[in-house]
């Protein structure tokens, strides 16, 4: 096709077909023809016909406003259309609904002390998000994730829980991701694929293969004079093959130079390393990107020292 760009619109989802080498377009409903020129014909082909018209067919669906543009001789026109399956087109809707979504200011269910639960305080402070914070005692009382009132907020009695326009979200990575998705900037998941797989490997590395082994409800069931040998192997274990795979997708950071969500997972992870007293030596990645964390603005406000329900002789 030669020429410059020209759009056209339609009105409801179809199958359209695209034979080169001579172009018209019939819209949907009742419209009038079209006629863009003298190149390709654009027909209605809900069963995806092989007749051959041209050079060859392009199958696309509309689904959903955006423009789409065609090569034609008169130049570039752009009219709001169906979304193309497919098309690559920038969403100017993107981060917007995050401003209609909320209802009141977020409410985080968190413990100081929680590494889950410094993740998400990571990820407010670095989207700039004003919250509540309720504290929940994991030692208080038995637990005060164990009482009737938390347990209808969260099944699995466990912290953290954000209420955040108009639900309730439990699991961290859960909680980051949903922050992400309705609050892009800045972004805490690459946009290259490959780069977002590393980052949720990473994450899922720490957040399911070694903070659970050596969390409170699992230290309590080896035993007090088993725990501290008992979370030292879990997290030895795990940091064994952290450092290797950081080894080759770090940066500055965990994946690259950017903050990702594998950062949030890991300074919290090293906290409790540092807490079982596990020698940080043989781990010179992980402790080289922790120093760094440490220094931002948001990993130092979110840190357990400096929570509201932190006791005074824990305080900074």
């Amino acid at each position: 096709m030669l020429g410059r760009p020209l759009a056209f619109t339609g009105t409801e989802t179809q199958i359209l077909t695209c034979w080169g080498p001579a172009p018209r377009f019939y819209p949907a409903q009742n419209r009038s023809p079209d006629v863009l020129g003298p190149a390709p014909r654009f027909y209605q082909d809900p069963n995806r016909s092989s007749d051959v018209l041209g050079a060859g067919p392009s199958l696309f669906t509309q689904t959903q406003t955006e423009v789409l543009t065609f090569w034609g001789p008169t130049g570039p026109k752009s009219s709001p259309s169906r979304r193309v399956a497919g098309t690559k087109l920038p969403d100017p809707e993107r981060g917007r609904p995050q401003r209609e979504m909320q209802v009141g200011k977020p409410i985080l269910y968190s413990y100081f002390r929680s590494s889950c639960s410094w993740r998400v305080r990571i990820a407010l402070a670095l989207k700039n998000i004003d919250y509540e914070t309720i504290a929940v005692n994991l030692t208080k009382d038995g637990g005060q994730q164990f009482s009737e009132e938390f347990q209808s907020l969260n099944p699995m009695k466990q912290v953290p829980a954000l209420k955040i326009d108009g639900i309730t979200i439990g699991q961290s990575l859960a909680i980051i991701e949903y922050l992400e998705e309705t609050r892009p900037t800045p972004r805490l998941l690459p946009r290259d694929p490959k780069k977002r797989a590393q980052v949720r490997m990473v994450s899922d590395l720490i957040a399911s293969g070694i903070q659970p082994l050596q969390n409170l409800s699992v230290l309590k069931q080896v035993g007090q004079e088993n725990q501290l040998t008992w979370a030292q192997q879990a997290i030895t274990s795990g940091f064994n093959a952290l450092e290797q795979i950081l080894q080759s997708s770090a940066g500055r950071y965990c994946v690259g130079d950017e903050v990702s969500m594998a950062d949030l997972c890991l300074a919290p992870q090293v906290a409790n390393a540092d807490r079982f007293k596990v020698d940080l030596t043989p781990y010179p990645t992980i402790s080289r990107i922790n120093k760094s964390l440490l220094a931002l603005e948001a990993f130092h406000v979110s840190h357990p020292c400096r929570q509201p329900d932190t006791p005074p002789e824990l305080r900074a």
